[in-house]
């Protein structure tokens, strides 16, 4: 009799066991249906993206051909990272399902109530939403598209979802391809470049252009960075602030001005080119400032000088053994 109600014991545990696994989803036997992506359509075609969390939410959107922040006066946003991030979901390979209920999707946090990223992909005839949870290995996520049932698990990483418009802005937007430059205006440089080889005006006779501070120069330039998304209008008092520094750069069909003020505590920059006022660190504009025409140049000795000195050594050699033959005879 003990032996019966033994085997009766394991035998409702076992299935309490079952009961439970195929209620949560989480167990293989749960789904016995497979796909190799997670989404079956191309994301290419996209024109917006939201990146959602519990903290906020970052919005992307596409206007004439290129991704901008429409909550940020449209700033241009990282066109490569989205690209990217539209490339790598559209190709998301999964395997079997990890679950199919709505409490397997709690579980992994993958429901539309209870996620740690949720992204909204909108193009011109379709919205897809997607869900991404738990991290339950190295680089792996658990993940669901709203309006499916499985969950599954893919190889992918949240900190490429960042819920951060510092990690979304466009860092290059003063980027230049140096080898268009044609013309610099600094303070007292003025270099022009004529037949791919740079000239500075106002250079004495015997001065020599320094070809690579030139470089070093154009690398100070391209070297301009902001930190923060730059605004459309400019801080209180620019207007009427006094120029710290004006610095010019041509190519072939523009020329480009950049005007560095101080406004109170902050250094900000306006180039003739572009509607924002960007706000910059001090160093970048005392590297500017440390340039000079000298520091670009290299004078040679003059020519009648060293003929000189070397006249006086010739003729030095000459007089001494004239002198010492004189003393001789008087001995």
């Amino acid at each position: 009799m003990l032996k019966q109600n033994k085997i009766l014991l394991i035998l409702l545990a076992v299935q309490l066991v079952l009961i439970f696994w195929l209620s949560t989803g989480t167990g293989a036997l749960s789904v016995n249906t497979k796909k190799s992506k997670l989404l079956d359509y191309s994301l290419s075609d996209s024109n917006g993206i939201e990146i959602v969390d519990t903290e906020g939410v970052i919005k992307l959107a596409m206007v004439e051909g290129a991704w901008v922040l429409p909550e940020q006066d449209s700033f241009p946003a990282d066109q490569e990272k989205a690209e990217q991030l539209l490339a790598e979901l559209s190709s998301l390979k999964t395997g079997l399902p990890v679950g199919n209920t709505l409490n397997a999707a709690k579980k992994f946090a993958v429901s539309s109530d209870q996620f740690e990223r949720k992204l909204v992909v909108q193009s011109a005839d379709k919205v897809s939403e997607i869900y991404f949870g738990k991290v339950p290995t190295f680089k792996q996520i658990y993940t669901r598209v709203e309006g499916e049932d499985e969950s599954y698990v893919v190889n992918f990483a949240s900190h490429k979802l960042p819920v951060d418009i510092n990690a979304w802005f466009s860092k290059d937007l003063l980027q230049f391809n140096r080898e268009s430059l044609v013309r610099i205006k600094l303070k007292d440089i003025e270099l022009a470049k004529s037949d791919d080889e740079w000239e500075l005006s106002g250079v004495n006779e015997g001065a020599r252009l320094r070809d690579e501070q030139v470089e070093s120069l154009i690398s100070v330039i391209t070297g301009i960075a902001y930190t923060e998304i730059p605004a459309k209008n400019g801080p209180n008092g620019f207007a009427k602030a006094k120029a710290a520094l004006e610095l010019a750069v041509g190519f072939t069909n523009e020329t480009k001005t950049y005007v560095f003020k101080k406004v109170k505590d902050s250094h900000y920059l306006k180039i003739s080119s572009l509607p924002y006022y960007f706000k910059i660190d001090q160093s970048q504009l005392s590297k500017l400032n440390e340039w000079k025409k000298s520091s670009l140049i290299i004078v040679d000795a003059p020519k009648k000088v060293a003929q000189e000195v070397d006249v006086e050594k010739s003729d030095a050699k000459k007089v001494a053994p004239k002198e010492e033959v004189a003393v001789e005879k008087k001995l």
